[in-house]
C-alpha cells in the first residue's frame, strides 16, 4: 500500500505547527551522537508530539568534516507513514531539481554548496525523491550551528531559551 499524498497547504501547515524541543534534547541534538555503522558520521535523533502530531528530527554529521551534515524535520502520519518535510543539508555536491530540468527549467540546477531539500506535492506524485526539490540555503545558514537555528524559522522547532541569551 503506497502512503497518502501530503499536499502543499498540508506540508505548509504541518511546517509551521510549532514542534517544541524539551531542554534535554536540544543540547543532545546539537552534540555529536552515537556513529552511524559506516562510522564517518554520528547521528541524533528525537521524537516530538505536538497538537497530537508526531514529528521527528534526525541529525547527522560527519566525524571529522564539520561542514558535512544533514537535518532532517519528519512528520508521522497515524498510519506510521513517514515524510521528510525538510532537510538542511551542508557541504553537499550541486543538486538537479528533476522535475524542473526535466521540464527546461532554469531553476532546475542548485549549486550552493549549502541547501534546504523540502517535500512537495509535485515530487510525491513523481517518480523522484519526495523531498527531491531543493534550494540553495543562500544567507540561512552556512554550518551546523546556523542550519540548526534555521528550524525555527523554516520547520516551526522550538526551545528552550537559555536564561540570559537572546534570539
Amino acid at each position: 500500500m503506497t502512503k497518502p499524498l501530503l499536499t502543499d497547504d498540508r506540508i505548509a501547515e504541518l511546517l509551521k505547527a510549532e514542534k517544541p524541543i524539551s531542554a534535554a534534547d536540544e543540547p543532545r541534538l546539537r552534540r555529536k551522537g552515537r556513529p552511524k555503522q559506516n562510522r564517518a558520521f554520528s547521528e541524533a535523533q528525537v521524537e516530538i508530539v505536538a497538537d497530537g502530531r508526531r514529528f521527528r528530527i534526525y541529525v547527522q554529521r560527519h566525524n571529522t568534516n564539520a561542514l558535512q551534515f544533514s537535518i532532517q524535520l519528519v512528520y508521522v502520519d497515524a498510519d506510521g507513514n513517514e515524510y521528510r518535510l525538510l532537510r538542511l543539508a551542508g557541504r553537499t555536491g550541486p543538486h538537479t531539481n528533476e522535475l524542473e530540468r526535466v521540464n527546461g527549467h532554469d531553476s532546475a540546477r542548485v549549486t550552493d554548496r549549502f541547501r534546504v531539500n523540502r517535500l512537495t506535492e509535485r515530487y510525491q506524485a513523481s517518480d523522484y525523491e519526495d523531498d527531491g526539490f531543493a534550494e540553495a540555503a543562500g544567507d540561512r545558514f552556512s554550518d551546523f550551528e546556523s542550519a540548526f537555528e534555521a528550524l525555527r524559522d523554516l520547520g516551526g522547532v522550538t526551545w528552550p531559551t537559555p536564561q540570559g541569551k537572546l534570539f
